[in-house]
């Protein structure tokens, strides 16, 4: 039996209208009176509700669909009960339509609002794969988009965990959408999602599935044989980018598709920023930075080597000299003078690395302000003095000193009597904050001169360095001052005609940040998608900085219709109506996207036989439908009592 207006389930859930049906089941409109909130509610079709192995998968969907429920792009199931005979299922009633009537309205979707869409499916399938769901048949029918923009994978009808799928024919989805090896029967995994999503793709931006043919089996072996038609040849406005993913998620083989469904999402981001397919076609490898050793770095590493090496042999030759002098002492001195031995030569190896990695670092410029100047160049010297306790202790010194041309040129200048010079290296100019390093000259008596690079490593207002390493009492100083590190330029993607969440995650791919919205009315952009941005796409833009939005709040008008009528129960029931109770409704019944739509207008409500019952209505219809019937309900005696033919106008708000 059919359910109807007005019944209720559970004492909680009243049906409103029927939406829709399926092979085994239908789907009803419905008012949850416990949450007040409107659901939709799947019920598997009498003739199925006796058979076990129905029954079973119809409640496999439930409880697959189940787990998935968290995700925003997949249809949350709210509950599954069994009651009576009726075997049914709560979810959530998404506003809009499904894919493929969106596809059918519009004939063919854009290249931009094609990947937009593309991309939150795969990030519901995406989900199902993480908890190892396959959904087995991704389809445009099992696509939901609604009013706002959101996109919603429904219908696990047939999905399967991958460690128990069967290869049976009732594992097979939509012959249009199917992978070859789920055609030939095989195991189906993520990547057969992939395909059926691809050949989804194919179909937005083309208005057409790839293979057509009239009989399913003539389809089905279409995409075991033939070759997909690049979508790009049938329509010329796809691009390069996309047009290359189709073609790889409708590989024939599963190992040239893409292995998971956030490899796609990647690819699909970044298409809408690059359409040309410049980075999409780039080797992996080029996208990795990669540090690369200078050729004095391998040579301070081979010097360091070299001398670790020679600090052990002279060790070992020390050792073996100091023991031959010392034949015939206990062996326990000659443990313990070893021990004091092998402790120097470490010791003095230590001391020797430091040395000539202090040297290297000079010479590389590294620790460029470690001695004040540039170009400094570098003597070091090492010196071990015994303490006359027979080599008991000893003691080291490390010596640094500049012998650049500056302090040549600095002492020839002292010598001929032109000026006393300053050593600046004992101030700490390099690293100081510059206006503190300007100031602490000034009062030295020295003239300053500032001057400012881009550094990546020493922080914005700090000196880099300074020149030169010692200066005559009232001469010039130079500090060139961090502005810290260069800023990066981007170039802007185009995010019109996006939903917010989608322009987020492509201007994050390329370094940027979604900045601050507004709203406004739009005739031809959609509601909650972008109208206008505030940095025009193609210009360059510092990494890092934000782009503001204005977003559609849809048209500023709407679709009504008016009735004006009365009418008297007496005249249908007859004399004696004053004694007959009616339940009377009136419900409003339109064709949108090529579905029946019934809206209730007036709830179920009880009559007594002689009242005149009044109907006076303004009834905002759906966006863009110019008609639709207004029926006066008999819910007591199950007949419509009038109906009224509906002419909707688009007027202003």
């Amino acid at each position: 039996m059919r359910l109807k207006p007005g019944d209720y389930l559970q004492n909680r859930y009243e049906i409103l209208s029927l939406i829709g049906t399926g092979g085994m089941s239908e789907v009803y409109k419905a008012r949850c009176h416990v949450l007040n909130r409107f659901v939709a509610i799947k019920v598997l079709k009498e003739e199925y509700s006796e058979d076990e192995d129905f029954v079973k998968r119809f409640k496999q969907e439930a409880r697959t669909a189940s787990a998935l429920s968290y995700h925003p792009n997949i249809v949350s199931i709210f509950d599954v009960i069994d009651e009576n005979h009726l075997h049914y299922i709560v979810m959530e009633l998404v506003d809009g339509v499904t894919l493929k009537n969106y596809i059918k309205n519009k004939g063919r979707l854009g290249v931009k609002e094609a990947i937009g869409i593309a991309i939150q499916a795969a990030q519901g399938i995406a989900a199902a794969h993480d908890q190892h769901i396959v959904h087995r048949d991704i389809k445009p029918q099992n696509i939901m988009i609604s009013r706002d923009g959101k996109v919603k994978v429904a219908d696990f009808g047939i999905a399967r965990e991958v460690t128990s799928q069967t290869t049976g024919t009732n594992a097979v989805g939509s012959v249009h959408y199917i992978s070859p090896e789920q055609a030939r029967g095989q195991l189906a995994d993520a990547r057969s999602d992939i395909y059926s999503l691809g050949i989804t793709m194919y179909e937005m931006v083309t208005g057409q599935t790839p293979f057509n043919a009239d009989t399913p089996v003539a389809v089905a072996l279409a995409h075991l044989e033939k070759p997909v038609t690049p979508p790009r040849r049938i329509n010329p406005e796809v691009t390069p980018s996309l047009d290359r993913i189709i073609m790889k998620c409708t590989e024939k083989k599963p190992e040239d598709r893409y292995q998971d469904a956030n490899a796609l999402i990647a690819d699909l981001r970044y298409a809408l920023v690059d359409p040309e397919d410049s980075h999409l076609h780039a080797d992996a490898a080029d996208w990795e930075t990669k540090p690369k050793k200078t050729p004095r770095a391998g040579q301070l590493k081979n010097a360091v080597e070299e001398e670790r090496a020679k600090v052990r042999r002279k060790k070992q030759e020390e050792i073996s000299r100091l023991r031959d002098s010392r034949h015939g002492k206990p062996k326990d001195s000659d443990a313990a003078f070893d021990h004091i031995l092998t402790g120097v030569g470490i010791f003095a190896a230590v001391l020797i690395v430091i040395v000539i990695v202090v040297i290297g670092f000079r010479l590389t410029g590294i620790f460029g302000g470690f001695s004040g100047g540039q170009g400094s160049g570098v003597t070091a010297g090492v010196s071990a003095a015994s303490d006359g306790a027979g080599g008991d202790s000893a003691a080291f010194t490390v010596s640094i000193s500049d012998s650049s041309d500056e302090s040549s040129d600095a002492d020839e200048s002292s010598e001929s009597g032109t000026g006393a010079l300053t050593d600046l290296s004992g101030l700490g100019l390099a690293g100081m904050d510059t206006d503190a390093a300007k100031k602490l000259l000034t009062d030295k008596g020295f003239t300053v001169t500032v001057e400012e690079e881009n550094s990546d490593t020493v922080p914005q207002g700090k000196v880099i360095r300074y020149s030169p390493a010692q200066a005559e009492e009232g001469g010039s100083v130079t500090l060139t001052s961090s502005l810290g590190p260069a800023v990066a330029k981007v170039t802007v993607p185009s995010i019109t005609g996006m939903s917010p969440d989608e322009a987020k995650q492509v201007l994050e791919s390329v370094g940027l940040t979604l900045g601050e919205g507004t709203k406004q009315s739009s005739r031809d952009v959609a509601e909650g998608l972008i109208i206008t941005q505030s940095v025009p796409s193609g210009t360059e833009a510092d990494k890092g900085s934000s782009v503001n939005y204005v977003v559609s709040t849809g048209k500023n008008t709407h679709y009504v219709a008016a009735v004006d009528d009365t009418i008297s129960l007496q005249a249908y029931l007859g004399p004696s109506a004053g004694n007959t109770s009616l339940t009377i409704s009136v419900v409003m019944k339109q064709v949108v996207n090529g579905e029946n739509v019934t809206r209730v207008i007036m709830e179920p409500t009880d009559m007594t036989g002689n009242t005149s019952l009044p109907v006076h209505y303004s009834i905002e219809g759906a966006d863009g439908v110019s008609s639709g019937e207004l029926d006066v309900l008999d819910l007591t005696n199950d007949k419509v009592l009038k109906s009224y033919t509906l002419r909707f106008i688009e007027v202003d708000r």
